[in-house]
């Protein structure tokens, strides 16, 4: 089926943003699992695996309306270092998205493709929630301050079957990072943060991933 080109472009800039989001928020799932802020990295890691399941659902349409889904340039990356800048990183990440799912939206409606429209509505729908989230979370930060905020965060979520746990096992660290690696990445991942984090640069592109659940760390 032959797709509207406008649409076909809409949702390339929409899988672009998915892509920088992706990178952003494994980086920062790492980043918080070393400094052992368990929960915190739970967040990040789930983040991540949607942005992965919206990049196979956003290239599979674009296939499907006989477009090229671009994998070779990602949109703008807000990556940070540091807890409050990561949870503005992230917030900043999401309205972004949100923007451009927006006009996904209207582009698609205008020229009646009703389904790229749903599509592009539904994760809209879930960006829009996430940073309603990350509001909260800042906001708890400020109430709360530093220090009993990241105390509250320090233990991670209890595990659950079939679901990558991101709970620190402090006498190991190499093998937690490594398992939280192989929990929201995709194969070669594990190098490509590593370099985007020592580089600060956008990393090189890769082919969509069938979407799939973290697997379970723990049998």
């Amino acid at each position: 089926m032959k797709g509207n080109e406008q649409v076909v472009a809409a949702l390339n800039d929409t899988l672009r943003n998915a892509h920088s989001a992706f990178m952003q928020f494994a980086k920062h799932a790492l980043w918080f699992q070393e400094k052992g802020y368990g929960k915190l990295a739970e967040m990040e890691a789930g983040e991540a695996a949607k942005e992965k399941t919206y990049m196979d659902r956003l290239a599979y349409r674009i296939m499907f309306l006989e477009g090229d889904p671009d994998f070779g340039s990602m949109g703008k990356a807000f990556f940070a270092s540091d807890f409050r800048p990561i949870l503005d990183a992230d917030l900043g990440q999401q309205k972004t998205s949100a923007e451009t799912l927006r006009h996904a939206v209207k582009t698609a409606n205008d020229v009646q493709d009703y389904a790229s429209r749903d599509l592009a509505n539904e994760i809209l729908k879930a960006k829009e929630d996430r940073i309603d989230q990350i509001e909260t979370e800042i906001e708890q930060f400020e109430a709360m301050g530093r220090e009993i905020y990241l105390s509250t965060q320090s233990e991670g979520a209890p595990k659950k079957s079939g679901r990558a746990s991101c709970s620190p096992q402090r006498k190991n660290p190499d093998v937690r990072s490594s398992t939280l690696c192989r929990s929201i990445l995709p194969h070669g991942g594990i190098k490509r943060a590593r370099e985007v984090e020592r580089r600060g640069s956008h990393p090189p592109s890769h082919p969509a991933h069938k979407s799939s659940e973290c697997r379970s760390v723990s049998r």
